[in-house]
């Protein structure tokens, strides 16, 4: 459902627009605590799949079978793509696994919710989050280091694929809190209290590509990518400050006060108690997240030593 303004913006008011302070009453509307017989399931799948000796890449829905969870988790699918954009998955059973083992058993759900896409252009699927001692924008191999390989504060921001999975196999010492933001309010919360930066929004910016350009193309995007677009009532998200502020300097073009403007006012928002949803992920916890409607965040942190 949406509604119109006097300048044909429309406001969203499906179940993508949430708060936090409200899902914050209503766990059982978001988080999905897996039995020990979902448990169990889910390493008889494990167990099945490594027997047949496909690489983890190789490994696809059809080879990681769920009699029960394979109905729940579509169902779950259907909600982070069409409902609230985002579920949390509790209690998969990584205890006791191996990096290779948990990974494939990640690999494994993750197969039930789409296609894995790489997230680098040295073809990497998944990225494990520790603390290498790494800073965002270094470059590294020719390429800037993004910032999940860092232990730094991630500012509020989407990425570049459908769905994003986190799972944790162990939490940090100290910090590493996640918190994720209905992008969706964000734009009506723009179009209620901020109108005067959502044509800036909607225009986009021109952002860095990381030194993972083609050879002899441009170091950031030659046209501007919008915050918000909207199709036909749908609205779709995207946002990376860091990339947004690297794409200036890259270009030798400061961002101008009007766009800075419109950048610090989706910070402050997304920041805000009522409408931001924090989640403290213990091991074996998943969250899966719709990235055209939601942005997320990651507090700093400091790793055990082991």
């Amino acid at each position: 459902m949406s509604t119109l303004d006097g300048n044909n913006h429309q406001a969203i008011l499906d179940a993508s627009a949430w708060r936090g302070d409200i899902l914050r009453e209503q766990p059982a509307s978001w988080v999905y605590k897996l039995s020990a017989t979902e448990r169990g399931e889910l390493l008889n799948a494990l167990a099945a799949v490594k027997r047949t000796g496909l690489a983890i890449t190789e490994v696809e829905e059809l080879n990681f079978v769920l009699p029960r969870l394979g109905a729940i988790f579509a169902r779950l699918q259907e909600e982070i793509e069409s409902g609230r954009g985002f579920v949390l998955l509790k209690s998969l059973p990584i205890e006791g696994l191996d990096i290779a083992d948990a990974s494939l058993l990640y690999w494994g759900v993750m197969r039930h919710f789409g296609t894995p896409i790489t997230q680098n252009t040295k073809g990497e699927y998944i990225g494990h989050v520790r603390d290498l001692g790494l800073r965002w924008g270094e470059i590294r191999d020719g390429e800037r280091v993004r910032g999940y390989l860092t232990s730094e504060l991630l500012h509020f921001h989407s990425d570049n694929t459908d769905l994003v999975g986190l799972l944790c196999m162990h939490p940090a010492r100290i910090g590493g809190l996640s918190s994720i933001v209905s992008a969706v309010t964000l734009y009506n919360e723009i179009l209620r209290e901020h109108r005067e930066h959502l044509d800036q929004l909607m225009e986009g910016f021109h952002y860095s590509l990381r030194g993972e350009q083609a050879p002899g193309a441009l170091p950031y995007t030659e046209h501007r990518v919008p915050v918000f677009s909207l199709c036909e009532g749908k609205l779709s998200c995207g946002y990376v400050r860091k990339g947004i502020e690297q794409g200036a300097e890259d270009r030798g073009i400061p961002l101008s006060e009007r766009e800075r403007a419109a950048l610090v006012v989706i910070e402050m928002l997304a920041k805000r108690d009522d409408l931001r949803l924090d989640m403290t992920l213990e091991i074996g916890d998943l969250q899966l997240l719709n990235n055209y409607t939601n942005f997320h965040s990651r507090s700093e942190f400091i790793d055990f030593d082991e």
